[in-house]
């Protein structure tokens, strides 16, 4: 993986710094590292929670991006 946790949450700090309203954009890579990266977790015990704190978002935002990952289109 190109991207680490420490450069995903500086991303994560500097795009909510931006914003005026509503969720943060985030780059289709950062959601596919984020989804990797809790993925991972999961089979090292770590909990969804536990990733998306350690990547500085929600748990229902990473929870969502996880589900959308496996949905097939249509």
């Amino acid at each position: 993986m190109q991207m680490t946790v420490e450069r995903f949450r500086e991303e994560v700090l500097r795009r909510r710094g931006e914003r005026r309203r509503g969720a943060a954009p985030y780059s289709p890579e950062q959601r596919a590292f984020a989804v990797a990266y809790a993925r991972a977790g999961l089979s090292q015990d770590r909990s969804v929670t536990a990733s998306a704190a350690a990547l500085g978002i929600s748990d229902p935002t990473l929870r969502e991006w996880m589900a959308q990952s496996t949905a097939k289109p249509g």
